[in-house]
């Protein structure tokens, strides 16, 4: 099998595994993703991020104590995320839905508030998707009202032409939604990164998925950042996504060609909130997952496929591994 970008594999007592570091590369890479399907086939079971029914409930994400945003920002902050939001919804919703919208992201957490705002961006096929559902309803209201009678006068009937032109802008718009709903149906309803992918892959071989994260664990994580890193990463995100780049462009070259000492050197930033963000995220969470798999991966078999940085650094989940007793080859 050609390599992966970063594969390693698992071994102790005759039992092996493999680690599959992940990462949301927007539209992926074919030859990654076909690569790593074949490597799941040979799996009794796969580890993810988060279980296929994860759900997160009001109370994770609600700011507690009748808060809003307003209790934390300044007016031009709050403007500068409504008109984000706006910007987006826009699109898909109409104006009494948008302002609705808004209301209830004013009780949004900051951090849930950053990743709505990632949403956004890998599920921009969705948004015009929405669009599209959207522009047939009011294509289908401009019809039946060049249709009805004013209370004054007979409308005439609309001309042959008008009805070819509204036809040819209808189809045109059905075959979007079409597209859309086809490739839903053949690929699944989850962003299109290398994990998910291969999350609905295993689950249509009826391979076990399991999820690392749970809600209460996930929402704790999240809410011990302060609240001036939240913010500063929410603002953060708000600018990559409104300039459709998420990730560098030394990011996805990194993790495409395996770089290792890339992706490392972007683990120990000096950025204090960079660096509040890693100790929380990845080794926060690290220290939660790392015992749930223990059991699988001494009988073997077992393939862990999570972001990047849990396998690296010295309190990483490769680190961990060695420290008890297991042998690691990256391949």
């Amino acid at each position: 099998m050609t390599k992966l970008p970063f594969l390693w594999q698992v071994k102790k007592n005759g039992a092996v595994s493999y680690l599959l570091g992940t990462s949301h590369i927007k539209g992926g890479n074919p030859l990654t993703e076909e690569l790593a399907k074949n490597l799941v086939t040979k799996a009794r079971a796969m580890y993810v991020e988060t279980p296929e029914d994860f759900k997160l409930q009001p109370r994770h994400f609600t700011l507690p104590n009748n808060q809003t945003i307003n209790d934390i920002l300044n007016q031009d902050e709050i403007d500068s995320i409504h008109n984000f939001f706006r910007g987006h919804y826009e699109k898909f919703l109409y104006p009494n839905e948008i302002e609705d919208e808004l209301k209830y992201r004013n009780r949004n957490k900051l951090w849930y508030l950053e990743s709505e705002a990632v949403s956004l961006y890998y599920n921009d096929e969705k948004i015009e998707y929405l669009a599209a559902k959207k522009q047939m309803t009011d294509i289908i209201k401009r019809f039946n009202l060049s249709m009805i009678p004013s209370s004054s006068l007979i409308i005439p009937s609309p001309s042959m032409q008008y009805i070819i032109n509204v036809r040819s802008e209808a189809i045109a718009v059905l075959n979007k939604i079409k597209r859309y709903e086809e490739k839903q149906a053949r690929f699944g309803k989850t962003p299109p990164t290398l994990d998910n992918a291969l999350r609905t892959y295993a689950i249509s071989k009826n391979i076990k998925v399991i999820g690392l994260d749970q809600p209460d664990e996930y929402s704790n994580i999240r809410d011990s950042i302060s609240i001036a890193t939240q913010k500063e990463l929410l603002f953060r995100t708000i600018t990559k996504v409104n300039k459709k780049k998420l990730m560098a462009d030394e990011e996805i070259t990194a993790y495409k060609e395996g770089n290792l000492e890339a992706v490392l050197n972007a683990l120990n930033p000096t950025d204090p909130i960079e660096k509040e963000h890693i100790d929380k995220i990845c080794y926060g969470r690290l220290a939660l997952w790392y015992p749930k798999t223990q059991e699988d991966i001494k009988r073997g078999n077992v393939i862990i496929a999570v972001g990047i940085p849990q396998f690296l650094t010295e309190r990483g989940y490769i680190a961990r591994l060695q420290k008890d007793g297991y042998k690691i080859q990256r391949l």
